[in-house]
C-alpha cells in the first residue's frame, strides 16, 4: 500500500469523480433507462403517455394489430389426417405489454395498442412463465430471465383471434416463436428474444 498511497492523495479528486460518477451510472442504469411510457407501466401499471409500441411499424414488422383481424380465424386450407379433413388456420401477430397473468387458467391479459386482449396459452404456458437461475462462482443462485409473463414485458405472440380472446398458436412449420420478448433500444430499434418453444 506504500506505493499506492501517494497515488491516491495526488490523484484523490480525480478518483473521488470516476467513484462517483461510477455510482451515479449504475443507479441511472438500474431505475431510469427507459421511456416514460416505461416508466409509467413499471409504476402505475397503465400509460398515461402513448403505449411503448404506439410508434411502430407494424406492417414492417409483419405484427398485427388486434383491432384489425376478423372475430373468428381464418381458415387457409384442409389438411388429411386419419381420414378427417382439419382446418389451418391463417395465423396472426400481435403485440402488447403484459398486464397480468393467471396461472390456472392459463391466460395472459395483454395491453396491445387496441385495447387489453385476453390471451389463452395451453400446454406450454409453464415454460414460458418459469423463472431461470443458474448457481453462481459464490455459490448462489442468481436469476439470468424472469418470466416472460412478467408485468411490463412487452411481446409478440402468434396464434388466432377467437372472438374478444387470441389463442397462441403455432404450426411445425410456422416461421416465428410462438411467444418473443420484445426490448426496445436506446437508439428505438428492436430485439427480440424467445425461449425454444416446447410442445407448441
Amino acid at each position: 500500500m506504500d506505493k499506492v498511497r501517494p497515488y491516491v492523495k495526488e490523484h484523490n479528486a480525480e478518483l473521488l469523480k470516476a467513484v462517483n460518477e461510477r455510482l451515479i451510472s449504475d443507479v441511472w442504469d438500474k431505475y431510469c433507462l427507459g421511456s416514460v411510457s416505461k416508466w409509467e407501466m413499471e409504476a402505475l401499471s397503465c400509460y398515461i403517455h402513448e403505449h411503448e409500441l404506439a410508434r411502430i411499424d407494424y406492417e414492417a414488422h409483419g405484427w398485427d394489430r388486434f383491432g384489425d383481424l376478423g372475430e373468428n380465424p381464418t381458415i387457409e386450407r384442409y389438411i388429411p389426417i386419419k381420414g378427417k379433413q382439419v382446418p389451418i388456420f391463417k395465423l396472426s401477430r400481435i403485440a402488447g405489454v403484459v398486464l397480468d397473468r393467471d396461472k390456472s387458467k392459463k391466460t395472459v391479459t395483454l395491453l396491445t395498442t387496441d385495447g387489453v386482449v385476453l390471451v389463452k396459452i395451453y400446454g406450454v404456458f409453464q415454460n414460458y412463465d418459469k423463472q431461470i437461475s443458474e448457481r453462481g462462482a459464490d455459490g448462489k443462485k442468481h436469476v439470468i430471465e424472469k418470466s416472460m409473463f412478467s408485468r411490463g414485458n412487452l411481446l409478440i405472440i402468434t396464434g388466432v383471434r377467437e372472438e374478444d380472446s387470441f389463442r397462441a398458436k403455432k404450426y411445425s412449420k410456422t416461421p416465428h416463436h410462438l411467444i418473443e420478448q420484445i426490448i426496445l433500444t436506446e437508439d428505438g430499434k428492436i430485439e427480440t428474444h424467445s425461449r425454444q418453444d416446447l410442445n407448441s
